[in-house]
């Protein structure tokens, strides 16, 4: 199931909730409420398939998300970090999942890094291909890309030559690459 359904779904539960209460709870404590409802109804439009509009939050290309991203959309923006940081948590506990798989001589995959150890040795150059986490502390100093795709969508033509030629300068460098989305591969 794709992301714009998932959320669809969720969001129609909440409005469903936010009706309900708004019937016996103060008008104050029903708008965060009708707020992650709309936020919700917002991604799933934005998220899909035919209008994959992935600059919804402003994340630049640096992986910067502004301020008045997370204002407006903190229902969706922390629940996101938050299920892809329990998800790997889980993952590393569980089923000793590795963060990240080097698929190629120098090339790597693998999911939103937030810890230090979840991004391969010597200094590799960062290809984010989500537009719904920010940039992780862990790669302040790193070269990076962002190439934002909504989690379960495929990037555009023209983002896979962009990434590949950037990708391409930085592997004549001399330095490796790590690409990652939400949850890796």
């Amino acid at each position: 199931m794709g992301i714009s359904k998932l959320v669809a779904g969720n969001s129609l539960v909440l409005l469903c909730v936010t009706y309900l209460s708004s019937r016996v709870l103060p008008s104050l404590l029903v708008l965060p409420l009708l707020q992650s409802t709309i936020v919700g109804f917002l991604v799933a439009t934005c998220s899909h398939p035919t209008i994959n509009y992935t600059h919804l939050f402003g994340k630049s290309e640096t992986g910067i998300i502004p301020w008045w991203s997370y204002l407006l959309f903190y229902p969706y923006i922390s629940l996101a970090q938050g299920y892809v940081y329990a998800r790997r948590k889980k993952a590393i506990n569980t089923t000793r999942e590795p963060p990240y798989s080097e698929v190629s001589e120098g090339i790597f995959v693998g999911s939103w890094p937030h810890e230090p150890q979840h991004i391969p040795n010597g200094h590799p150059a960062i290809v984010d291909c989500t537009c719904e986490l920010p940039k992780s502390e862990c790669l302040k100093g790193l070269a990076y890309l962002c190439i934002p795709i909504w989690d379960s969508r495929s990037p555009t033509v023209e983002d896979i030559t962009r990434a590949v030629t950037w990708a391409s300068q930085m592997r004549q460098k001399g330095r490796p690459i790590f690409v990652h989305c939400a949850f890796g591969a």
